[in-house]
């Protein structure tokens, strides 16, 4: 039975060995991928009836022994075809060497095919005895012969393409051409030994030096492309957000840009359509007398000022984001905390800017309205409140410098 075993021990070892061929469906360079699965089945079905073989042989089950010769046979010229069509495919050299190649393939196996038929009539392949003698015939080193060919052929094909190739490419262009001389030998051994699992033994070794050189090598390209990949998604995701933290911030005084105002404005509609947010107000400011300060002591002057007016805005609302949407103008959205206390807030706040007017310090008009969940869908109904609440401050602050 060690025949057998041979061939049992090369399927357990091919299954372990190709495991992700056969389960993982990740395209890679194995431009081939789909060609070498195959041939990695066709190779398993080999196994399969090499193991039988031995079997039938050791049993002397002369008939069984008989037909899995016969689809023995087969299979082996069918595991050619598809190591053909892989090696073609995977050299990827689309010439008229490549055609004549896999059409050389595809003659060997019907050559195979048709001799087969024809042993059934005239033993030229092989014949069994009733007790289970075998006896090769004539075709059979001839078909051997022709393999040993076409594996020779695939090796210095493989080889010539190698050496105009560089780097891992060069190495995996190599490993199938090893893989020729590989088969070659084993053909070559078991034309000798027609009784001994020689076929079988080259498949076993050709495969897993193909997964090492080829396969395992292909997959470490492929983790370290993924890895350059999401190496690139990480800088160009740095780089946008960096771009949009800049987008989204005022340059003069740090505090949120008109931009970052509309996407949040849309973001708060959206809330209020999925009735995620029931409360919440606005607050608008407008800068008093920014032009006279740019038209008298000039713009930088003029930044101070605005600066200095955002700095008491974000005092008072210090858990509120605070946009500036325009030159002197800023808003903030207050929720939680601030909304709580949201009539302190602009109390306090107006009770300082009339300080500041006493102080000739900057000077702040503000008006604010709450969300009424009952009447509005979008933000923009309390946005216009709050900015005519603004304007009516505004005209109260100039009739109360006025009146001083």
């Amino acid at each position: 039975m060690t025949y057998s075993l041979i061939a049992i021990l090369a399927i357990v070892i091919h299954c372990i060995v190709n495991f992700d061929i056969f389960t993982i469906r990740r395209e890679t360079k194995l431009s081939a991928k789909k060609n070498y699965r195959l041939f990695l089945y066709s190779v398993i079905v080999f196994y399969l009836f090499d193991a039988l073989w031995g079997v039938f042989y050791e049993l002397k089950l002369s008939t069984a022994l008989y037909i899995n010769t016969t689809v023995f046979f087969v299979v082996m010229g069918l595991s050619v075809l598809m190591w053909t069509g892989f090696a073609v495919h995977y050299l990827e050299n689309n010439n008229k060497i490549s055609t004549v190649f896999s059409m050389i393939g595809k003659i060997l196996f019907a050559v195979q095919f048709s001799i087969v038929i024809v042993n059934f009539f005239k033993p030229v392949l092989y014949s069994v005895t009733s007790d289970c003698i075998y006896t090769p015939g004539i075709a059979r080193y001839i078909l051997f012969y022709i393999q040993a060919l076409l594996f020779l052929i695939t090796s210095i094909y493989s080889f010539v393409i190698a050496i105009k190739s560089e780097g891992t490419v060069r190495q995996r262009h190599l490993t199938i051409s090893a893989f020729g001389f590989v088969m070659i030998l084993a053909i070559s051994l078991q034309i000798l030994y027609p009784l001994m699992p020689y076929y079988s033994i080259g498949y076993m070794v050709g495969c897993c030096v193909i997964h090492t050189f080829v396969v395992e090598h292909e997959k470490a390209e492929y983790l370290r492309e993924i890895e350059a990949s999401l190496d690139r998604e990480a800088k160009q995701e740095k780089q946008l957000g960096e771009t949009k933290q800049l987008a989204y911030t005022d340059p003069l005084t740090g505090v949120k840009s008109k931009l970052a105002y509309l996407e949040t404005e849309a973001r708060i509609n959206g809330r209020i359509r999925e009735n995620e947010l029931d409360e919440f107000a606005v607050a608008v400011f407008d800068l008093d007398g920014l032009k006279f300060v740019n038209d008298t002591l000039g713009h930088d002057a003029g930044d101070a000022y605005i600066k200095e007016a955002c700095r008491l805005i974000c005092n008072f609302f210090k858990h509120s984001p605070v946009f500036r949407i325009g030159g002197d103008e800023f808003v903030v959205i207050m929720e939680g905390s601030d909304y709580a206390n949201r009539s302190n807030l602009i109390s306090d706040f107006n009770l300082q800017v009339e300080e500041n007017i006493n102080l000739g310090q900057v000077v702040i008009s503000a008006g604010y309205s709450e969300f009424k969940r009952d009447e509005e869908n979008e933000i923009s109904f309390v946005f216009k409140r709050a900015d005519e609440n603004m304007y009516k401050r505004k005209k109260f602050l100039k009739e109360s410098k006025n009146a001083l």
